[in-house]
């Protein structure tokens, strides 16, 4: 059985570019006992594969062949493993390819609900959980509190200024351009949002925090983190969560006001999202509940086809599109 996959040509010299990819045929092996054969309808482009794409190298040994993988949701066509059946749907890692084979240990069944099964991706996915971790367990944001979001618009920096809505807390976003800003203030609920690509953007965060800030989410890197370190309250904390500006090129990187983590006594925490593995049921309760009742605010960015996967993972890096950045293959 032959099928189409997206693979990488070379490792990437400088930024992303759609020339790195190529879509191509290739023949599936048999399906053996444990195993699923399956149909992808939901790619989920995620920041963290470029890392894998630069070096040809990640948790799966196909990396080494320039072939991606990725979190998907994907149909069963398929079963030789107990406890999954034709039209099933699961979650799981898997390969950027039409029809995909994978060990059933590896995959996740969905149960049946009303909700997208899209969001299982984003907001009630991994950058959900992420966004729980951060301001519940390493912010711990309550009432009164001022909290600084980068990249706002984005599925974890939105999902994390909801929840400290929640907790009563003041949220300023940070986001690229005036219209993800006024998606962050209008949709998402936030307080205010500052553009980042504005030549004063030091001089409008600093107008949007009259009180200062005593917590920041942070995941874009330093461009955002040295602008607000000067703003944050003394024993302020700073949750770090990702570093998107820097995942392109392995450079140093450096924070001019990086003294300010010792003058103001802050605390900077860096964590994964597999650190709160033992909490993942309670987040997703708190995400489920908060979708079903219509609380949880989100947006999408859904490319169709798989011959499209590279322009929109390039698209993402970019920054372009507000939401989750995702390729459905129906």
């Amino acid at each position: 059985m032959k099928t189409q996959r997206v693979r990488l040509t070379r490792k990437p010299q400088q930024a992303l570019q759609t020339s790195d990819f190529v879509v191509e045929q290739v023949e599936l092996d048999e399906l053996q006992d444990g195993q699923l054969l399956l149909r992808p309808q939901y790619l989920s482009l995620d920041p963290y594969l470029i890392s894998f794409m630069r070096n040809w190298a990640g948790p799966s040994r196909d990396w080494s062949e320039g072939i991606i993988s990725g979190r998907y949701v994907a149909q069963v066509v398929a079963s030789r493993a107990p406890g999954f059946a034709e039209g099933d749907l699961v979650i799981g890692e898997g390969h950027w390819q039409e029809l995909d084979i994978r060990p059933a240990k590896a995959m996740r069944a969905l149960a049946p609900s009303s909700l997208l099964p899209s969001l299982r991706l984003g907001v009630l996915g991994s950058s959900g959980i992420t966004a729980w971790a951060g301001v519940t367990q390493v912010l711990e944001a309550r009432q009164g509190q001022t909290l600084v979001i980068s990249a706002a618009s984005g599925p974890v920096g939105s999902v994390a200024g909801q929840l400290a809505k929640v907790a009563g807390a003041r949220v300023v976003g940070i986001a690229g351009g005036a219209e993800k800003c006024r998606h962050v203030v209008q949709q998402l609920g936030f307080d205010a949002c500052v553009d980042h690509r504005q030549a004063d953007f030091g001089k409008l965060l600093d107008a949007a925090l009259p009180d200062g800030a005593d917590l920041h989410f942070e995941s874009v890197g330093a461009a955002t983190l040295d602008t607000v370190l000067p703003l944050m309250n003394d024993f302020g904390r700073v949750a770090l969560c990702g570093l998107m500006q820097h995942y392109q090129d392995n450079h140093p990187i450096s924070l001019s006001n990086f003294r300010d983590l010792l003058y103001k006594a802050l605390q900077l925490r860096g964590f994964r999202i597999s650190d709160f593995a033992d909490r993942f049921k309670e987040a997703t309760a708190v995400l489920n509940s908060m979708a079903e009742q219509g609380q949880l605010h989100y947006a999408e960015v859904i490319t169709h086809g798989l011959e499209q996967a590279p322009a929109a993972y390039v698209a993402m890096t970019q920054g372009q599109g507000i939401g989750k950045h995702l390729v459905h293959l129906g």
